[in-house]
């Protein structure tokens, strides 16, 4: 006779599977859906303006002090995010599509992989392998950036094959250490795997790659003259000023508060299995993988401007892990804890990841629409741009953007770039409107700390600047004020603030 214990362990086990697999279908039709109705969000936006200017043949790196006018009169004042490796694949595809063909790579590796995990997985590891990759594909925040035009599942994947062949092999061959670099080159952040596989055997004295370790230099010596030529030695200062924001605690209290409830739980279960296996071969390689990793994600998250696209590397490491490592065979009473544990994640995962998905693809086309009509709205002409703080939003209005604000405000704080320079550029009688995501120009404090892409002094310019237009799914159009000029701050500060710039 069936036990009341056991049919509550088989129920929650059903529901689990019934809650991923919904949750897995909703990300799904989310990432599919808007992949060609989805306003580019910012890192996006960057990505896809340097593919562009890849593809017509401009000079990419430029003095944002002196600015590029290849578009008109107002000039575009921008620094270069991360090394363009990924804006230069971007810029194979034809322009019309180079955004939602980026999206259909990154997706198609990213869910790639991940089934191919589960098909070289060993026998005995697949449903637990099976498990982990449903987690992944379930969660809405892994997803949504998996299936962007950022260079975020490309690299991440690049170091998941590197870590997988090294749980296979034993050791990072040269073709490992390629990869790994790679993947650090394409996005910094993807480089906790590398740390974990190449750096801990020389700090524990275990084993020595050094073919990985050859492939890894020997790549980045390359990759690194290669940048220097073309950009005339602007690279490394270009990326330095893209990545290096201030950092807090509490920017990564917020950002593990706000990832806990989908994947936290799961990845803590990964590691704690990778150190209870750690003497087996291949978890051998992988824990410390997974171990650094994760120390690299939570290092990166202290950093203002990341996100929960930073957990992509931490999340396949877990995955490969967990299909290299002994299936785990739990007496009976644990087992159905394990279960209803998990049943209670795969609700909370599916509850996240079903809403998210269900506001995504009911606000994607409704934004993309209101932003389509902004340069009509504001009696735009050849030449004119409506501006915004988000680059992607900028990019779809105009098909190139005015500056980089987020990294730019950051350096005027520091008194590394002139704000009156910023300034100047807004009130350009050629900047015909303004496309905001908050009401912060409506309101009486321009202080607010949330709103960091645009400083107070700025804030109160764009105020006095332009007047609301219209507003629709969280979006709002701001037109230009009529018989607006210069302010007086502006030009009073320019020569000052040029100077502090150059330093």
């Amino acid at each position: 006779m069936t036990r009341p214990i056991d049919r509550a362990t088989r129920a929650a086990g059903w529901l689990a599977v019934g809650c991923l697999a919904l949750a897995a279908g909703s990300v799904l039709v989310f990432a599919v859906g808007t992949l060609c109705n989805r306003l580019p969000e910012y890192v996006e936006g960057q990505v896809l303006f340097d593919a562009s200017r890849l593809r017509d043949h401009l000079r990419l790196y430029v003095d944002p002090l002196v600015g590029s006018y290849d578009y008109g009169p107002v000039p575009a004042r921008y620094y270069v995010v991360y090394v363009p490796i990924w804006a230069w694949v971007v810029s194979l595809l034809p322009a019309g599509v180079a955004a939602p063909g980026a999206r259909a790579i990154d997706l198609c590796v990213w869910y790639g992989v991940l089934a191919w995990i589960v098909w070289r997985s060993p026998p005995d590891n697949r449903k637990i392998a099976g498990l982990a990759v449903a987690f992944s594909a379930s969660c809405f925040a892994l997803v949504s950036y998996a299936a962007s035009a950022r260079p975020e599942a490309v690299p991440v994947v690049l170091a998941g094959i590197a870590l997988w062949r090294a749980t296979r092999d034993g050791r990072v061959d040269w073709l490992g250490g390629v990869l790994l670099a790679l993947a650090a080159w394409t996005k910094p952040n993807v480089a906790g795997i590398a740390l974990g596989l190449l750096g801990w055997p020389l700090l524990t004295g275990q084993r020595r790659d050094w073919s990985g370790l050859a492939g890894a230099v020997a790549t980045s010596a390359a990759l690194a003259i290669l940048l220097q030529v073309v950009s005339s030695g602007e690279w490394l200062h270009h990326l330095v000023v893209s990545i290096d924001q201030p950092r807090t605690f509490s920017h990564l209290a917020g950002q593990l508060m706000g990832v806990a409830p989908s994947f936290l739980v799961p990845l803590a279960a990964a590691l704690y299995w990778g150190a209870r296996n750690r003497r087996h071969p291949a978890v051998r390689i992988a824990f410390p993988a997974l171990l650094a990793s994760v120390g690299w994600t939570l290092f990166s998250l202290s950093k203002l401007g990341t996100s929960e696209n930073h957990w992509l590397e931490p999340s396949l490491a877990a995955v490969i892990l967990v299909a290299r490592a002994p299936a785990p065979h739990p007496r009976p009473s644990r087992r159905s804890t394990l279960i209803m544990v998990a049943a209670i994640q795969a609700v909370v995962t599916a509850a996240i990841g079903i809403r998210a998905s269900v506001d995504g693809v009911r606000l994607a086309p409704r934004r993309a629409s209101f932003v389509a009509r902004a340069r009509r709205s504001c009696g735009t002409g050849a030449g004119d741009l409506v501006i915004a703080p988000d680059v992607g939003i900028e990019y779809a209005m105009n098909g190139r953007i005015l500056t980089t604000p987020f990294e730019i405000t950051y350096l005027a704080r520091r008194g590394a770039y002139p704000l009156s320079l910023w300034m100047a550029d807004v009130v350009d009688p050629h900047v015909r409107g303004l496309v905001m995501e908050n009401d912060v120009l409506d309101r009486s404090s321009r202080a607010a700390p949330s709103y960091d892409r645009l400083d107070p002094p700025l804030r109160e310019l764009l105020a006095r600047t332009f007047v609301l237009a219209e507003e629709e799914a969280g979006l709002r159009i701001y037109r230009r004020r009529s018989g607006v000029a210069a302010a007086p701050l502006i030009t009073s500060h320019l020569g000052a603030d040029t100077s502090a710039g150059a330093r």
